[in-house]
Protein backbone atom coordinates (compact mmCIF):
# COMPACT_ATOMS: atom_id res chain seq x y z
CA UNK A 1 0.00 0.00 0.00
CA UNK A 2 2.61 1.85 0.52
CA UNK A 3 4.22 1.72 -2.78
CA UNK A 4 0.58 2.73 -3.95
CA UNK A 5 0.67 6.09 -2.45
CA UNK A 6 4.43 6.85 -3.42
CA UNK A 7 3.56 6.55 -6.71
CA UNK A 8 -0.01 8.57 -6.39
CA UNK A 9 2.94 11.18 -4.54
CA UNK A 10 5.05 11.03 -8.00
CA UNK A 11 2.29 11.59 -10.07
CA UNK A 12 0.12 14.50 -7.83
CA UNK A 13 3.75 16.70 -7.86
CA UNK A 14 3.70 15.94 -12.01
CA UNK A 15 0.19 16.88 -12.15
CA UNK A 16 0.01 19.37 -9.80
CA UNK A 17 3.08 21.69 -11.50
CA UNK A 18 1.42 20.92 -14.94
CA UNK A 19 -2.07 22.42 -13.49
CA UNK A 20 -0.73 25.67 -12.95
CA UNK A 21 0.61 26.28 -16.54
CA UNK A 22 -2.15 26.64 -19.57
CA UNK A 23 -2.12 26.39 -23.07
CA UNK A 24 -4.37 28.18 -24.69
CA UNK A 25 -6.36 28.70 -21.24
CA UNK A 26 -6.56 24.51 -20.80
CA UNK A 27 -3.93 23.43 -18.19
CA UNK A 28 -1.47 21.18 -19.41
CA UNK A 29 -2.70 18.72 -16.71
CA UNK A 30 -5.77 18.35 -18.78
CA UNK A 31 -4.23 18.15 -21.91
CA UNK A 32 -1.72 15.30 -20.87
CA UNK A 33 -4.72 13.33 -19.69
CA UNK A 34 -6.57 14.19 -23.25
CA UNK A 35 -3.37 12.77 -25.09
CA UNK A 36 -3.38 9.15 -22.48
CA UNK A 37 -7.06 8.89 -23.58
CA UNK A 38 -6.40 9.08 -27.44
CA UNK A 39 -3.24 7.28 -27.04
CA UNK A 40 -5.03 4.51 -24.80
CA UNK A 41 -7.94 3.96 -27.25
CA UNK A 42 -6.04 4.46 -30.53
CA UNK A 43 -3.58 1.54 -29.02
CA UNK A 44 -7.01 -0.78 -28.58
CA UNK A 45 -8.02 -0.59 -31.61
CA UNK A 46 -5.01 -0.70 -33.57
CA UNK A 47 -4.12 -3.82 -31.58
CA UNK A 48 -7.83 -5.11 -32.33
CA UNK A 49 -6.72 -4.97 -35.68
CA UNK A 50 -2.94 -6.00 -36.08
CA UNK A 51 -2.86 -8.25 -32.53
CA UNK A 52 0.62 -6.90 -32.01
CA UNK A 53 1.07 -6.96 -28.19
CA UNK A 54 2.99 -3.87 -27.46
CA UNK A 55 0.62 -2.11 -28.87
CA UNK A 56 -1.93 -3.51 -26.06
CA UNK A 57 0.53 -2.94 -23.78
CA UNK A 58 1.41 0.69 -24.19
CA UNK A 59 -3.03 1.30 -24.49
CA UNK A 60 -3.12 -0.27 -21.34
CA UNK A 61 -0.45 2.23 -19.77
CA UNK A 62 -1.46 5.13 -21.29
CA UNK A 63 -5.48 4.42 -19.82
CA UNK A 64 -3.82 3.46 -16.29
CA UNK A 65 -2.04 6.93 -16.67
CA UNK A 66 -5.12 8.59 -17.28
CA UNK A 67 -6.55 7.10 -14.25
CA UNK A 68 -3.90 8.11 -11.73
CA UNK A 69 -3.90 11.61 -13.42
CA UNK A 70 -7.94 11.70 -13.00
CA UNK A 71 -7.47 10.51 -9.29
CA UNK A 72 -5.22 13.14 -8.39
CA UNK A 73 -6.91 16.14 -9.73
CA UNK A 74 -10.10 14.66 -7.87
CA UNK A 75 -7.81 14.77 -4.63
CA UNK A 76 -6.82 18.32 -5.70
CA UNK A 77 -2.87 16.55 -6.40
CA UNK A 78 -2.93 16.01 -2.43
CA UNK A 79 -1.95 12.94 -1.40
CA UNK A 80 -2.49 11.63 2.13
CA UNK A 81 -2.09 8.38 4.00
CA UNK A 82 -3.58 7.98 7.21
CA UNK A 83 -1.19 6.36 9.16
CA UNK A 84 -1.74 6.25 13.48
CA UNK A 85 1.46 6.87 15.22
CA UNK A 86 3.28 3.78 16.94
CA UNK A 87 2.79 3.42 20.62
CA UNK A 88 5.37 4.74 21.48
CA UNK A 89 5.22 8.10 20.89
CA UNK A 90 7.88 10.23 19.31
CA UNK A 91 10.09 12.79 21.34
CA UNK A 92 8.88 16.52 20.37
CA UNK A 93 11.51 18.64 18.74
CA UNK A 94 12.70 21.10 20.78
CA UNK A 95 14.15 23.30 17.92
CA UNK A 96 10.48 23.07 16.73
CA UNK A 97 9.71 27.11 15.78
CA UNK A 98 5.96 26.29 14.34
CA UNK A 99 7.44 26.64 10.43
CA UNK A 100 5.07 23.78 8.61
CA UNK A 101 4.42 22.92 4.83
CA UNK A 102 0.70 23.89 4.33
CA UNK A 103 -1.59 22.25 1.59
CA UNK A 104 -5.05 23.66 1.66
CA UNK A 105 -7.10 27.27 1.15
CA UNK A 106 -5.72 30.00 2.34
CA UNK A 107 -7.48 33.82 2.06
CA UNK A 108 -5.51 36.81 1.79
CA UNK A 109 -7.19 40.02 3.24
CA UNK A 110 -10.33 37.96 3.98
CA UNK A 111 -11.62 38.15 0.46
CA UNK A 112 -9.23 36.11 -2.06
CA UNK A 113 -8.88 32.60 -1.15
CA UNK A 114 -6.64 29.88 -3.03
CA UNK A 115 -5.98 26.59 -2.77
CA UNK A 116 -1.98 26.13 -2.20
CA UNK A 117 0.19 22.85 -2.03
CA UNK A 118 3.03 22.09 0.15
CA UNK A 119 3.92 26.41 0.55
CA UNK A 120 6.26 27.24 3.73
CA UNK A 121 3.49 28.17 6.28
CA UNK A 122 3.84 29.48 10.04
CA UNK A 123 1.70 28.65 13.46
CA UNK A 124 1.65 32.44 14.43
CA UNK A 125 -0.10 34.64 16.93
CA UNK A 126 -2.26 37.32 14.39
CA UNK A 127 -3.14 40.68 15.23
CA UNK A 128 -6.89 39.79 16.61
CA UNK A 129 -5.34 37.53 18.95
CA UNK A 130 -5.89 34.46 17.19
CA UNK A 131 -4.24 31.52 16.63
CA UNK A 132 -3.46 30.33 12.57
CA UNK A 133 -1.36 29.31 9.91
CA UNK A 134 -0.06 32.38 8.02
CA UNK A 135 2.07 32.43 4.46
CA UNK A 136 3.65 35.03 2.41
CA UNK A 137 3.01 33.98 -1.00
CA UNK A 138 3.36 36.05 -3.87
CA UNK A 139 0.32 34.48 -6.54
CA UNK A 140 0.06 37.44 -8.33
CA UNK A 141 -0.80 37.05 -12.16
CA UNK A 142 1.46 38.22 -15.13
CA UNK A 143 0.44 39.03 -18.91
CA UNK A 144 3.30 39.75 -20.99
CA UNK A 145 5.25 40.66 -18.21
CA UNK A 146 2.82 42.95 -16.38
CA UNK A 147 0.86 41.82 -13.15
CA UNK A 148 -2.72 42.08 -13.79
CA UNK A 149 -3.57 40.83 -10.82
CA UNK A 150 -1.63 41.51 -7.84
CA UNK A 151 -2.02 38.97 -5.10
CA UNK A 152 0.97 39.73 -2.92
CA UNK A 153 1.03 38.93 0.62
CA UNK A 154 0.43 37.00 3.90
CA UNK A 155 -1.90 34.67 3.38
CA UNK A 156 -3.72 32.72 6.24
CA UNK A 157 -6.03 30.49 7.68
CA UNK A 158 -7.78 31.03 10.69
CA UNK A 159 -9.28 28.08 12.96
CA UNK A 160 -12.42 28.57 15.04
CA UNK A 161 -10.66 27.58 18.38
CA UNK A 162 -11.96 24.17 19.79
CA UNK A 163 -13.27 22.76 16.47
CA UNK A 164 -9.74 21.41 15.49
CA UNK A 165 -9.74 17.93 14.73
CA UNK A 166 -6.52 15.81 13.75
CA UNK A 167 -5.32 12.93 12.01
CA UNK A 168 -1.48 11.63 11.58
CA UNK A 169 -0.44 10.49 8.55
CA UNK A 170 1.98 10.70 5.48
CA UNK A 171 2.13 13.35 2.89
CA UNK A 172 3.18 12.34 -0.57
CA UNK A 173 4.24 15.25 -2.86
CA UNK A 174 6.91 13.47 -4.63
CA UNK A 175 7.72 9.60 -4.06
CA UNK A 176 8.90 10.35 -1.05
CA UNK A 177 6.68 10.56 2.27
CA UNK A 178 6.41 13.38 4.88
CA UNK A 179 5.08 12.88 8.36
CA UNK A 180 1.94 14.93 8.65
CA UNK A 181 -1.10 16.03 10.15
CA UNK A 182 -4.64 16.02 8.06
CA UNK A 183 -6.69 18.80 10.23
CA UNK A 184 -10.48 19.43 10.16
CA UNK A 185 -11.52 22.88 11.85
CA UNK A 186 -14.19 25.45 11.28
CA UNK A 187 -12.93 28.65 9.33
CA UNK A 188 -13.23 31.64 11.25
CA UNK A 189 -13.66 33.75 8.11
CA UNK A 190 -15.58 31.18 5.94
CA UNK A 191 -19.56 32.15 6.24
CA UNK A 192 -20.53 29.11 4.77
CA UNK A 193 -19.92 27.11 8.24
CA UNK A 194 -18.16 25.02 5.94
CA UNK A 195 -15.26 22.72 7.72
CA UNK A 196 -12.18 22.96 5.85
CA UNK A 197 -9.38 20.28 5.22
CA UNK A 198 -6.16 20.80 5.15
CA UNK A 199 -2.77 18.81 5.32
CA UNK A 200 0.82 20.61 7.56
CA UNK A 201 3.94 18.56 6.64
CA UNK A 202 7.13 17.78 8.65
CA UNK A 203 10.68 17.04 8.00
CA UNK A 204 10.11 14.49 10.86
CA UNK A 205 7.86 12.54 13.60
CA UNK A 206 9.18 15.10 15.87
CA UNK A 207 8.25 17.80 14.86
CA UNK A 208 5.27 16.33 14.22
CA UNK A 209 4.79 15.57 17.30
CA UNK A 210 5.86 19.31 18.66
CA UNK A 211 3.39 20.47 16.18
CA UNK A 212 0.19 18.32 17.46
CA UNK A 213 0.96 19.97 21.17
CA UNK A 214 1.33 23.44 19.41
CA UNK A 215 -2.03 22.94 18.05
CA UNK A 216 -3.54 21.48 20.38
CA UNK A 217 -2.51 24.26 23.43
CA UNK A 218 -2.69 27.45 20.98
CA UNK A 219 -5.91 26.86 18.79
CA UNK A 220 -8.13 23.98 19.82
CA UNK A 221 -8.14 25.07 23.66
CA UNK A 222 -11.38 27.58 23.49
CA UNK A 223 -10.41 30.61 25.08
Amino acid sequence: MDSFYSLMGGVAKLSGAMSRSSINLVPENGILMGLCLLLGFGCLVTYSMLGELWMLLLGFFALLSLILLFISSLLNHTIFQAKPVQASTPSADPNFDGRVLFSGKLRLQQKTVRRFLGVPSQIALLEDGDFGFVSLIDASSTFNGFVVNELRGPWHSVPVPGSLKLQDGMFYYGFKGQPAIRLSYAEKLDRSQKRATAIVAFNSEAARESARRALTEKINSPS
